[in-house]
């Protein structure tokens, strides 16, 4: 019986960690990326911290900031890491990271506000505008594969998608809060 009760109540709190954990998981893996530019090793500290702190969620004080307190994790998890790759050459120390870590976090918020800004606008194109967005980034095509696919010069293709970024970013930079422009 107890048996019982200590299972149901572990897998109680895996499902309160998941929870937690899947509306964190794309800043947590930005922060991590941010300070390990390789994704397959950024993606290895991932995992590894969302191991760590799935067995350390008992210490997890609820209420309280659950992405920073992962990220704490993580920057340990980091500078190990660099500690035992010493080929990766260090762009910054556990002070570095200390100071950078409010000013990551903000531009994450930002960031991920600015991306559903970002969508809505996309929504505003015409369809030839999606088209060549579609075709340039979405299949990855160069300007040369997009005007030999439309029968255009690839200046007339340059030219195009040049002014869809500029609407994208006018639209982007209307829906922000006022004095602040995209990327800022």
């Amino acid at each position: 019986m107890a048996e019982n009760n200590n299972l149901n109540n572990r897998e109680k709190e895996s499902k309160r960690f998941v929870s937690l954990l899947m509306p964190a998981q794309k800043k947590l893996l930005a922060y991590i990326s941010y300070h390990v530019p390789n994704k397959n090793d950024a993606d290895d500290i991932f995992q590894e911290t969302a191991a760590s702190m799935l067995s350390k969620f008992s210490d997890y004080q609820e209420g309280t900031d659950f992405l920073r307190w992962a990220i704490t994790i993580a920057k340990y998890k980091i500078l190990s890491f660099r500690r035992n790759n010493s080929r990766i050459r260090v762009f910054f120390d556990q002070a570095d990271m200390d100071n950078f870590q409010g000013e990551i976090m903000s531009k994450i918020d930002s960031l991920e506000e600015e991306a559903e800004f970002l969508k809505e606008c996309l929504k505003k194109l015409s369809d030839k505008q999606k088209e060549l967005l579609g075709y340039r980034y979405g299949n990855n095509m160069t300007y040369r594969q997009i005007a030999g696919h439309n029968n255009i010069s690839m200046q007339s293709v340059h030219r195009a998608i040049a002014r869809i970024h500029a609407i994208l970013l006018r639209c982007i930079n209307l829906s922000l809060k006022p004095g602040r422009a995209y990327g800022q």
